[in-house]
């Protein structure tokens, strides 16, 4: 028989060395997939970010526009106060107007109509 024989000394260093071959095969292919994964990380990670920024951006547009909007109900709420409070004052400078419009009232002077 010719070849190494299962006992030799050769035949456990043909084994070794077939076995670490495929080791280092295995490892190359577990880093490649690593590095692959890696990789789609990387892109799935930028995808995300982007699509956070823009839901910030949204928010902050929609956040704008509810302070605009609520600034704008103050606005029109305080515009109606005046409003109010305007027809209060010409309500009050008609009866001011009218009061001193009215004759006075004299002690002795029956001509003011009141019945004492």
């Amino acid at each position: 028989a010719v070849g190494p024989h299962p006992r030799t000394k050769s035949a456990a260093a043909v084994v070794l060395a077939d076995f670490l071959r495929e080791e280092l095969a295995s490892q190359m292919e577990t880093r490649a997939r690593l590095l692959a994964l890696e990789r789609s990380i990387d892109v799935e990670r930028d995808a995300a970010l982007e699509r956070l920024v823009a839901i910030r951006r949204e928010h902050a547009s929609k956040s704008r526009a509810l302070v605009h909007a609520r600034r704008r109900e103050g606005m029109l709420d305080a515009e109606q106060f005046l409003d109010g409070l305007t027809g209060v004052v010409d309500a009050l400078r008609d009866q001011v107007k009218g009061a001193s419009a009215e004759p006075t009232f004299r002690a002795g002077n029956g001509r003011n109509g009141s019945a004492r």
